[in-house]
């Protein structure tokens, strides 16, 4: 660990002040509730999102498309009869898809130009789809097959609408029509560059909201309301001011262990 790392915290549980300096092995002793916890769990939490920062950021996005992607895989699913290679056109999708995901911390451009890709071609089938439920000879085959008596075409455009709707952020699903794929395909295309461009943005600026998030989950309270920061060679880990985090480049790992009786096991 680095010689010139210090912790100072002030005014949070049972710390009043706190100025420690961290070099070596660092023993903090203390009564029960007196803070040591505190100080442990501040720090680990701290330093596991400067560090795994880029990581974070990027599972946050896999989490999304993996959503999108499986609702694309959904809507092709219920729909696949209407092809008779229906089985290797979404094995092939799956596995492009989970590649196009899997690839954004190793080739972050790559992932988006294969992601939009796809994409169009989800919307691609969609249409041809549509094509053939609307098409002469579907209409006859559903006069003539039970399974197929009811299907009411409309319907099922909205359906489909409906459910590639549920991709977008609640505040632009009322704004498209029922009916109106276009749209929707068009909102869905920029809503994923959108996904792209802002954790590329996030990345670069570092932004400290994500560590206050951790913070609020760990210790039920607003992060930005904790009075403290990390500082390496005397310059500020937590930049409030411009809502940045630094990197500290001296330590690469950090592990909480919780109670010594873990190592038992190691």
């Amino acid at each position: 660990m680095a010689n010139d790392l210090r912790l100072e915290i002030s005014d949070f549980r049972a710390i009043g002040n706190a100025d420690i300096i961290l070099d070596g092995i660092t023993v903090i002793a203390g009564e029960n509730g007196s803070g040591k916890s505190t100080i442990s769990k501040l720090l680990y939490h701290t330093i596991k999102v400067v560090n795994e920062y880029d990581n974070i950021i990027d599972e946050q996005l896999k989490n999304k498309l993996r959503r999108i992607s499986s609702n694309f895989k959904d809507v092709l699913r219920d729909y696949s009869y209407v092809f008779d290679d229906r089985e290797t056109r979404y094995e092939e999708l799956n596995k492009q898809f989970s590649y196009s995901i899997q690839i954004i911390s190793s080739d972050f451009d790559e992932s988006k130009r294969l992601f939009a890709e796809l994409t169009l071609n989800v919307f691609e089938w969609i249409i041809e789809i549509i094509d053939i439920l609307q098409s002469s000879d579907w209409q006859t085959k559903m006069k003539t097959r039970l399974r197929f008596r009811n299907l009411d075409i409309d319907k099922q455009i909205e359906k489909i609408n409906k459910n590639l709707l549920s991709n977008l952020p609640s505040d632009d699903r009322t704004e498209i029509a029922e009916s109106a794929l276009d749209l929707t395909f068009n909102r869905l295309k920029e809503y994923i560059e959108t996904l792209y461009t802002e954790c590329n943005d996030i990345k670069y600026n570092r932004y400290i909201d994500e560590l206050f998030r951790k913070l609020k989950r760990q210790f039920e309270t607003d992060g930005q309301n904790i009075k403290y920061n990390i500082y390496t060679s005397d310059v500020s880990v937590l930049n409030r001011d411009f809502n940045k985090l630094a990197t500290i480049s001296d330590i690469e790992n950090v592990i909480y262990i919780d109670t010594p009786m873990a190592i038992i096991y190691l």
